[in-house]
């Protein structure tokens, strides 16, 4: 009896045994599938990001191209906005457009309908011989004015740097704005400067774009009649519109 209890104990601890091995296989199965599992969805997620972002990089890259060619198509199908008139004076003070003289009455019809047709984007641009006195082009500056709004300047025949010796003529605080997309403004005041010397040029008149605070409020340069010299390009002369940058080391005289 003692021979087959021991039998049964040695059988019975066989089973434990054989059952334990099973279980930790069974366990080591369900971890090796978790891990799997795991790693699968891992992998599938970072596939899914990769592909997310290759489909995002082609989309900007496709916008881009879009973007580039419907800016190429709207510069080769949209006009420079800013047309450039020319008038010529030659030394004996004649002017002419397109070779074919021209009086004041003419040009100032043909700068009244390019006004009309083209909403007023254009400049006329003055060429003016060297040799010419100032008081036979002064005319055609008058003749801008009585258009008005017109941006013009003079061109001489050497656009040479010079020394301008003028009087302030004006100053006017707040004369132009600029008005920008988001809905806000800026400010600039005008002076408006009249030639002295070079001789050539005396009685003309150049008018410049000033940041308010540019210039302190007591400023001689903001006072009527004060004479100053500069350095300036000599087609600035009769000039609008110019950037208070276009005169250099303004001097007042004492």
């Amino acid at each position: 009896m003692g021979h087959d209890q021991y039998q049964r104990s040695n059988s019975s601890g066989t089973l434990v045994a054989v059952i334990g091995v099973g279980l930790v296989l069974v366990i080591l199965a369900i971890i090796t599938i978790a891990g799997v599992g795991v790693f699968w969805v891992r992998a599938s997620t970072q596939q899914a990001q990769a592909v997310a972002m290759e489909e995002r990089a082609i989309a900007e890259a496709q916008r881009t191209m879009a973007m580039s060619q419907l800016e190429q198509s709207r510069v080769a199908t949209t006009p420079d906005p800013r047309l450039i008139f020319e008038v010529e004076i030659d030394g004996e003070g004649i002017a002419s457009v397109d070779d074919e003289k021209i009086d004041l009455d003419e040009l100032k019809a043909k700068l009244t309908k390019l006004k009309d047709e083209t909403s007023n984007a254009y400049s006329v641009q003055i060429n003016v011989d060297l040799e010419c006195p100032v008081k036979h082009f002064i005319p055609v500056l008058d003749v801008c004015g009585e258009v008005g709004d017109v941006d013009y300047r003079i061109k001489t025949s050497e656009d040479s740097v010079v020394q301008v010796t003028a009087t302030v003529a004006s100053y006017e605080p707040a004369a132009e704005w600029d008005h920008f997309e988001d809905g806000t403004f800026s400010a600039y005041d005008v002076i408006t400067l009249k030639v002295v010397t070079p001789e050539r040029h005396a009685g003309a008149t150049l008018s410049i774009t000033v940041p308010p605070t540019e210039l302190p409020e007591d400023s001689a340069f903001r006072a009527t009649g004060t004479r100053f010299t500069f350095m300036t390009r000599e087609s600035y002369i009769g000039a609008t519109g110019l950037a208070w940058g276009a005169i250099d080391d303004p001097t007042i005289e004492k």
